[in-house]
């Protein structure tokens, strides 16, 4: 029996290959020898998926070569469209007589691939679609924006305070670590630091220390009103800005965004009015104590 062997494969290059077929039986070999089984070794590595498998037997009395593999071969209409682009490859001219001639004239056109599916590289596909300039700038904008708040609330939780003394203390370490031991008449910071002390026997005491005082009480009254601004870009954190609030034991002010409502039950007061009867009580017993002496 001879014929053709059609297969259609879903790969790479989506190609569309036609081998001989022949079966063979004689006395010394009692059993038919298919060459499928061949033909599967020898193509195993280029077609990985095999969609589909035509042996047919062509006979005298049937049609031309070139008309059956134009009829087999050629793309159906419907839903084969897709399979359009493939390229088909066939055997033209007469057959060889055998399979081995057939594989030793036909080797060097076969284009098997050298990179089997198991070493081939695996191709990761995205998922999401690319996001648009105006979304990467958007998104830019609000990390932006997000890690200047997570600043400046890290600052104010661990205090306004302690931060600038912390900051100050290591540079002046710094800078006393980068000076030379040893230390000179015509040193300008021992002079300003001994300049800095104040002693009980300088008559110019009392005048120095009310200086002092005085740029203290200027550089905190400076202080105070940047903070009382309630402007949440100022460097200061902003405070409560409103009506006195109720007392409590620890003296803790509100935060600056209350709206003066008290929602508390109540404990708070009763606590500051339980420590001033005390108190009093202490007090009114102590004017007892001394009322005859």
């Amino acid at each position: 029996k001879t014929g053709y062997i059609v297969f259609r494969s879903i790969t790479r290059h989506r190609q569309v290959k036609c081998f001989p077929w022949r079966e063979t039986t004689s006395e010394l070999h009692p059993k038919t020898v298919s060459a499928l089984d061949i033909l599967f070794k020898t193509i195993r590595g280029e077609f990985h998926s095999i969609r589909a498998i035509q042996c047919v037997s062509m006979s005298s009395s049937s049609i031309p070569k070139d008309e059956y593999l134009k009829r087999y071969l050629e793309p159906k209409k419907g839903k084969h469209r897709r399979y359009n682009d493939v390229t088909v490859k066939y055997i033209s001219g007469d057959l060889p007589e055998t399979l081995d001639a057939f594989y030793s004239e036909t080797a060097d056109d076969l284009p098997f691939s050298s990179t089997t599916h198991e070493e081939a590289p695996t191709v990761v596909r995205k998922k999401a679609p690319q996001k648009t300039e105006a979304e990467k700038s958007k998104e830019l904008a609000t990390a932006k924006k997000q890690a200047e708040l997570e600043a400046r609330y890290d600052v104010w939780n661990r205090g306004i305070k302690t931060v600038q003394e912390t900051y100050e203390k290591l540079k002046q370490q710094e800078y006393e670590s980068s000076k030379p031991l040893a230390r000179y008449a015509d040193d300008e910071d021992l002079t300003k630091h001994l300049k800095s002390q104040i002693h009980a026997e300088d008559p110019m005491a009392q005048y120095f220390a009310k200086k002092e005082q005085k740029k203290k009480k200027k550089k905190k009254h400076k202080r105070s009103s940047s903070a009382s601004s309630g402007d949440e870009d100022s460097p200061e954190r902003p405070r409560y800005q409103g009506p006195e609030p109720p007392p409590n034991r620890y003296g803790i002010a509100p935060g600056y965004r209350w709206d003066g409502v008290d929602r508390s039950n109540g404990f708070e007061q009763k606590i500051v009015d339980e420590v001033t009867r005390r108190r009093l009580d202490r007090e009114a017993a102590q004017q007892w104590a001394m009322e005859d002496m």
